[in-house]
């Protein structure tokens, strides 16, 4: 009898993970069109834009941000307004493009926020390799200093 409901017990875990999974892929795919404005607009609206990111993760500066103490891939958070871009890992967080001091670029689609007089990153893990390109052009605009790799994605 153990044996069956620990089987039953599995079977609804792995269900629940499942639609999770699905749901947050939904939820992604629906923000893509909300990003691509970014390329052709100026002025952002007051409710600002979502960026689709599947991970977020804080890190200590002194490791380049490698090494970090808190993530999230469950409900990760990136938003741009007109002046500042607000973020959640475990809290939400909120830097103005000016407190920035650079961005890096890393893997396929990771990026890695340096700010300044602060200890820890931010790094997120875009949807897909063309939202990290659409984000590290917004940023340019806005006066981010993007690193070599960085650079090179948004020239060509």
């Amino acid at each position: 009898m153990e044996t069956i409901l620990i089987l039953v017990l599995n079977i609804v875990v792995i269900l629940v993970a499942v639609l999770i999974f699905v749901f947050r892929r939904r939820k992604i795919s629906e923000a893509n069109p909300e990003l691509e404005r970014l390329e052709n607009i100026q002025i952002i609206p007051p409710d600002g834009i979502r960026v689709p990111i599947t991970f977020s993760f804080t890190g200590l500066r002194p490791f380049g941000g490698v090494l970090g103490f808190s993530r999230n891939n469950l409900n990760p958070k990136l938003t741009l307004f007109d002046d500042r871009m607000e973020y959640r890992v475990v809290l939400k967080g909120s830097k103005r493009y000016g407190d920035i001091e650079q961005v890096k670029a890393r893997g396929g689609r990771e990026l890695v926020f340096y700010f300044y007089s602060n200890l820890l990153t931010l790094t997120i893990y875009a949807a897909d390799a063309e939202d990290r390109i659409t984000l590290l052009n917004f940023l340019r605009s806005r006066g981010v200093s993007l690193d070599e790799k960085a650079r090179a994605l948004v020239n060509g």
